[in-house]
């Protein structure tokens, strides 16, 4: 269902700026503020998993509200409203025009980029992660396109300021599953993640999968989800000097790539 021109809450939606595994997410106007920000929306038509698909959406929420960190998306506002025998649950966030990571770096046709550039980029996301583990909370979702961006803050190198978003499938470390699906994208999950089993530890792997990925142009396995899945449990990556000659052999052993 196409969204643009309605009012959802105070905010009138005007056009779509991207779609993902936890619903779309709008470009909206604020009239209170006069600005614009960038909406997420559920789109849950009411049957018997309404309550499922909102308790899912409440989790971000949840995740978010516990966040206060310079490298994480902050939450602006978030609601729910009926439409057209449709819910539509919404969260407020901050419009970052620059886009992802991935974005960014799709535009510099992923040439691998620098240790330097790397190391830097890799401790803001990890500091954003360690706060999110500091409460608990579990992203199970690392990855480039999962970063939004800002290149105005950043004095001293050509990289963007990074910030952590997407918590649709963080899951609260306190909190018991059973049977729960495995959510989460397998180019970057680690082997207990593909078994159902996430915990910090996966969202460090998934983050080396994206310092490797970053320092060589490629994630270290390529193929279909099965390939992957067993690359990711059974097979050691090429060590990433092998792929980028331009790197250290050092680089290996920090990635624990090395034989």
């Amino acid at each position: 269902m196409h969204l643009e021109g309605i009012q959802l809450g105070r905010y009138k939606i005007l056009h779509l700026l991207g779609k993902g595994g936890m619903g779309e997410v709008y470009l909206a106007e604020d009239p209170q503020v006069e600005r614009n920000v960038a909406i997420k929306v559920l789109q849950l038509p009411i049957n018997n998993e309404t309550d499922a698909g909102l308790r899912l959406f409440k989790k971000e929420l949840q995740a978010l509200a516990h966040l206060n960190h310079r490298h994480i998306v902050p939450l602006f506002d978030s609601g729910q409203q009926d439409y057209q025998q449709t819910i539509l649950a919404y969260m407020v966030m901050p419009l970052y025009e620059e886009g992802t990571l991935a974005q960014w770096w799709q535009a510099k046709q992923k040439v691998p980029l620098s240790p330097a550039d790397v190391s830097e980029m890799v401790m803001q996301a990890a500091r954003a992660l360690q706060h999110a583990h500091n409460h608990g909370i579990i992203h199970r979702d690392v990855k480039p396109s999962n970063f939004l961006i800002r290149t105005q803050d950043t004095e001293t190198m050509d990289i963007p300021d990074l910030f952590l978003s997407d918590f649709g499938i963080a899951k609260l470390s306190t909190i018991i599953t059973t049977g729960a699906q495995v959510r989460g994208t397998p180019s970057y999950m680690a082997p207990e993640h593909l078994r159902g089993n996430a915990d910090f530890s996966s969202d460090q792997y998934a983050l080396a999968v994206m310092a490797y990925e970053l320092l060589t142009g490629c994630t270290p396995f390529r193929g279909g989800q099965i390939e992957l899945a067993y690359q990711h449990i059974h097979e050691p990556p090429q060590p990433p000097s092998q792929l980028n000659s331009a790197l250290p052999i050092e680089v290996d052993a920090v990635l624990y790539c090395t034989k």
